[in-house]
């Protein structure tokens, strides 16, 4: 029997710190612990009662973690589940690879007869490399289909925060406001034949705060991150809200940090627009004729926020922006945009968890997003998990799935769904379960583009997106964010 299963979309980063897939899901080598992450299918018309999943090594990439995962629970005909990897991609080229995954496992025929097989499936996924100069404080990120260097003139802050008997504070929150890109660019291609050039201004952004956000935590962000330092040039104006460090548990103070930033680049890209980037509608206004190409684009951009930015909902963010092209025919073309471009990463959310329970049982919860067009997303079109926080202010992060699995009792239903068993968690460490617990959600879209799609189609979809974060951004002058919805369920001992 061949193997059963199917990889429809590309593997995408996370980073495991924060916890938060990196843009586009786009892997990017200076960031030194990441998870590969991808989901995969059951495209046989049988269940698969048990498997186990591996991938091996690679001159791409070294396994920091578990290599072979085994999964236990009935995956559906039709069903999608995640996996995981934790790898580093130190001394790897930028490039789009190819990942394989090896399989072995028993699936279960519809007369209730056991097959097993073995074999192996690919999925791909893009790295890039971001590096930063400190003495020209330009980040500079490279792609096959070229190099992209940005320097940030302004950008309004959050205030640094310090939690209680941490050594370390949580550096300011960037909102990028002005800031220069200069582009290239290896032709007409755009970067891997997929997202724009705006992506990449996104993934240096990303990396900005990553880098800041995780010397922070570790100590030592040259070697967690690759980059170290942060090249935001910032007056100090702490124009923005304050994420609280111990909202999210105390043992778990960066997530709401990285949430923030999470926020703040993701309004970022929404001002540059999904259908066409400044350097795609700078190329259109170019009229290019036959052989003639851009080999130096220079866009300088100013951004407008809201008053406040809550992932998910309706909010616009003003676009001021101007593009250069110098062409190897030698002309030089221009062109300059003022106007105001809609958040379209929207969702309506549904939540569905005990008020009480006892502390025998699992504690289950479950969310479902309805898209702009009434559909539920479904299956492999979510990236989420849970926040739970212990009485005593334990963290756990528990993946949210859609696959009909352990906690999720339908497959594809649009429920996603997680659970923690007390038990097994005071196997791990000590804490007081007794009381009342919270749980808060972050949600990001997966990238829906397939291979088959040509690039400037493939460019319009987006992944990584928030749809849901643990707070809400707002222009609040340093005052503490706002909390988004806050689960909360008591749990007795009888």
């Amino acid at each position: 029997m061949a193997v059963p299963f199917a990889v429809k979309k590309r593997a995408f980063a996370v980073e495991p710190i924060t916890g938060l897939m990196l843009p586009d899901g786009i892997f990017d080598i200076a960031i030194r612990r990441q998870l590969i992450s991808v989901y995969i299918e059951n495209a046989s018309e049988y269940t698969i009662g048990r498997f186990w999943a591996r991938i091996p090594r690679s001159s791409d990439y070294t396994l920091t973690g578990q290599w072979q995962i085994d999964v236990s629970d009935d995956l559906a005909s039709g069903a999608s589940t995640l996996l995981q990897w934790e790898v580093t991609f130190r001394g790897a080229s930028p490039g789009k690879k190819s990942l394989r995954i090896e399989f072995g496992g028993m699936s279960i025929g519809k007369d209730g007869k056991e097959t097993f097989w073995d074999g192996y499936t690919e999925a791909r996924y893009f790295l890039a490399s971001t590096t930063f100069d400190e003495t020209s404080r330009e980040y500079r990120c490279e792609v096959p289909e070229g190099s992209l260097v940005m320097i940030f003139e302004n950008s309004l802050q959050a205030p640094p925060t310090r939690p209680h008997g941490a050594e370390r504070e949580v550096p300011p929150i960037q909102f990028p406001q002005r800031f220069k890109a200069v582009l290239t660019p290896g032709g007409l291609a755009i970067p891997f034949d997929d997202p724009w050039w705006k992506v990449v201004a996104w993934i240096i952004a990303a990396i900005a705060a990553l880098g800041a956000i995780v010397e922070a935590k570790e100590g030592n962000g040259a070697a967690v991150i690759g980059i170290g330092g942060h090249g935001h040039d910032n007056p100090v104006d702490y124009a923005w809200c304050v994420p609280d460090p111990t909202a999210l548990g105390k043992d778990n103070y960066m997530t709401p940090a990285g949430a923030l930033s999470a926020i703040a680049n993701g309004a970022m890209l929404v001002g540059l627009a999904d259908d066409a980037d400044p350097w795609e509608r700078g190329r259109i206004a170019a009229n290019l004729q036959p052989n003639e190409f851009p080999v130096t684009e220079r866009v300088s951009v100013e951004l407008q926020y809201p008053a406040e930015i809550r992932a998910g909902s309706p909010f616009d963010v003003g676009a001021r922006w101007t593009y250069e092209g110098e062409l190897n025919t030698g002309r030089v073309t221009a062109h300059a945009v003022d106007e105001i471009q809609p958040n379209v990463h929207l969702a309506q959310w549904e939540i569905d968890a005990p008020k009480e329970t006892l502390h025998s049982k699992p504690i289950i919860v479950s969310i479902r997003g309805t898209k702009a067009d009434g559909d539920f997303y479904r299956s492999d079109e979510l990236y989420a998990f849970a926040i739970y926080i212990s009485p005593d202010e334990h963290s756990f992060r528990v993946p949210l799935l859609d696959d009909g699995g352990r906690f999720d009792s339908v497959a594809s239903d649009g429920w996603f769904t997680g659970g923690i068993v007390i038990e097994e968690l005071l196997g791990r460490a000590p804490f007081n379960p007794i009381g009342e617990w919270r749980v808060q959600f972050v949600v990001q879209d997966v990238n829906g583009a397939t291979p088959d799609m040509p690039p400037k189609e493939a460019a319009q979809h987006i992944g990584g997106a928030l749809l849901m974060a643990p707070i809400s951004a707002s222009q609040t002058n340093g005052a503490a964010c706002t909390a988004a919805e806050i689960i909360r369920i008591i749990v007795k001992r009888f």
